[in-house]
């Protein structure tokens, strides 16, 4: 599970495109926080970026079905 979570948290670190769909989607559907990036020198943000996208994966599908996202690494 953890690869995957990393996965979505890395598309969403790198791709402003991705991000800004998705902060549209967030704040339609009224979740406040976004995704949380993984920490090294954080203890338990692996929790927190499994907790973000959690609570973003509504936003994220809506973005998938309506082919305004796509995302094309192994792991998703």
């Amino acid at each position: 599970m953890l690869p995957t979570v990393s996965s979505v948290t890395n598309y969403f670190g790198k791709s402003n495109y991705g991000t800004h769909h998705l902060d549209e989607e967030r704040k339609q559907q009224g979740v406040a926080q976004g995704i949380k990036s993984h920490s090294d020198t954080c203890f338990s943000s692996s929790y927190y970026q499994v907790v973000s996208v959690n609570s973003c994966m509504n936003a994220i599908k809506v973005c998938v079905q309506s082919k305004t996202l796509k995302f094309d690494t192994a792991a998703v």
